[in-house]
């Protein structure tokens, strides 16, 4: 490692175990989310010239994305929660080296979080009462699965431990929800006990990709269609972003599982499947006594397959869902200016399909 990625990697560290009581006592008064990143809008500059330069285009192409946004009272609100020289930790993994320290990354900022949000402290219940949980009693281990970051993927992976060690059939539903011989709990204080002697995982997604892959899927399945309750992609932002859905598939992430009151043990990315679950499995776990996982997972799936739902969409009502979701941007490091990027880059992409 160099000098110049040490440096960083000390500052990015210092960042994460540092907060002040004015800073508390500020984020207290002004009621917004506690995100790490937000307490030093820059970090420190290394190296001269190109950080300085990085660090310039950045907050120019995000000032661009900002002025997308169509109502004045969301583009203000969204750049005094999101400012535009702030660090997001799914940015900054990259330059933290090994896996361990990413994970360690991702927990201190979840645990910063929580210990600075009265309201996750104290909001009930501790998460979806549902049968959530994958239980794997053999290896002390368990899952909180949360709908939309890869389930069906990790259903597969997980198959050989719950069916004698055979591989799943290709083509046949294996999915822990509908499959019978997979261990499920309820999230209910009695799963608490037990998780409290057990290593507990879960994986996320950002939330604007999550939302959009799940309505695709809601759309093009008619029996999972009744349960949309919207025709478009703009209209289903505008519910969210207004108030939070019931369906697992739709709701916040801390809606489904609090990881302030939840024990959890480690937190993998969908966009980083494959190798988290690796390190679980292999570094963290005794499951790799029963299971390998395979080097072709899809950890990103396609939902521009319909483009014609985002040639309509509108910045403000994605800002707007961005907004509402600043809880699980905030707790998990992800950056929202990410979805603006996304949004503007497909619609330039239809946009010169049509010309």
């Amino acid at each position: 490692m160099t000098t110049m990625e040490t440096t960083r990697t000390r500052s990015i560290k210092t960042l994460l175990c540092s907060l002040t009581v004015s800073t508390v006592a500020f984020l207290a008064l002004s009621r917004v989310h506690v995100s790490l990143y937000s307490l030093s809008l820059e970090p420190p500059i290394i190296g001269g010239g190109p950080s300085v330069l990085a660090q310039t285009t950045r907050m120019t192409q995000r000032n661009n994305l900002l002025g997308l946004i169509e109502e004045e009272n969301v583009r203000q609100e969204f750049s005094e929660a999101f400012p535009v020289g702030q660090e997001y930790l799914v940015d900054l993994e990259s330059s933290l080296g090994d896996v361990q320290s990413v994970h360690d990354a991702r927990m201190r900022l979840v645990r910063s979080y929580c210990e600075n949000s009265l309201q996750l402290k104290n909001e009930k219940p501790l998460c979806r009462t549902t049968a959530i949980v994958t239980m794997f009693y053999r290896f002390n281990a368990s899952e909180l699965r949360i709908a939309k970051t890869g389930t069906s993927f990790r259903s597969m992976v997980f198959y050989p431990i719950f069916h004698e060690g055979q591989s799943p059939i290709e083509g046949k539903a294996v999915h822990v929800v509908a499959d019978p011989k997979v261990p499920k709990r309820a999230c209910t204080q009695k799963y608490q006990t037990v998780a409290a002697k057990f290593f507990n995982f879960m994986f996320v997604r950002d939330p604007f990709r999550r939302l959009v892959s799940a309505f695709f899927d809601h759309q093009w399945n008619a029996r999972r269609r009744r349960r949309l309750n919207a025709t478009s992609l703009d209209q289903l932002l505008h519910a969210r972003a207004r108030y939070p859905a019931d369906n697992i598939h739709f709701a916040p992430i801390t809606s489904i599982v609090n990881p302030c009151q939840t024990p959890v043990s480690m937190i993998g990315r969908l966009e980083t499947m494959t190798r988290d679950l690796r390190f679980i499995i292999e570094n963290r776990t005794s499951l790799h006594d029963a299971i390998t996982v395979p080097d072709d997972a899809k950890t990103v799936h396609s939902s521009t397959k319909r483009r014609e739902q985002f040639a309509n969409l509108n910045y403000t009502t994605v800002a707007s869902f961005l907004l509402a979701s600043q809880r699980d941007y905030s707790m998990f490091g992800y950056n929202p200016y990410n979805a603006l990027q996304y949004v503007r880059t497909i619609k330039l992409e239809n946009a010169t399909k049509v010309t």
